[in-house]
């Protein structure tokens, strides 16, 4: 086995650690935590933009938000720009439940990365950080013209 298919098996293995964690806090589609991610750290983001930060189809995320915004999680913002451009943005009630979720979900992986210890951690996100510009940097030289 080489490393990269290790290494996409612990990718995967973490992948369902997250849906497990979800599911205990009865989100029960692990994209509504990426939603929650993107709109706690923006006030308002478009669909377009939400599906290209976290590689989702639009088919995806559509029905997610309507149901969020049937539960008063999210709402529509109108953009000044461009009137028709659809902006979702969190209620207050929705900038609640979200906090509170990514905050238990921050505490859990705060303590895994104690586990590591400081210099492993950083040492993790930076080599993964390499992986990702080499894969991205290989990837477009493969599928270049030649």
């Amino acid at each position: 086995m080489n490393y990269m298919d290790k290494l996409i098996k612990t990718i995967i293995k973490i992948e369902h650690l997250y849906v497990q964690w979800a599911k205990q806090q009865q989100i029960n589609n692990i994209n509504i935590l990426y939603i929650y991610l993107l709109l706690t750290e923006h006030d308002n983001c478009s669909q377009q933009e939400i599906c290209e930060t976290f590689g989702l189809a639009k088919q995806t995320l559509s029905p997610l938000c309507q149901n969020l915004q049937q539960q008063n999680i999210i709402e529509i913002a109108p953009n000044s720009s461009d009137k028709r451009e659809k902006r979702w943005q969190l209620t207050a009630n929705g900038r609640q439940i979200a906090e509170s979720v990514l905050q238990k979900m921050r505490d859990w992986e705060r303590n895994a990365f104690a586990q590591l210890g400081a210099d492993d951690g950083i040492k993790l996100v930076e080599l993964t950080t390499r992986l990702v510009n080499a894969l991205r940097e290989n990837m477009s030289e493969s599928v270049a013209p030649k």
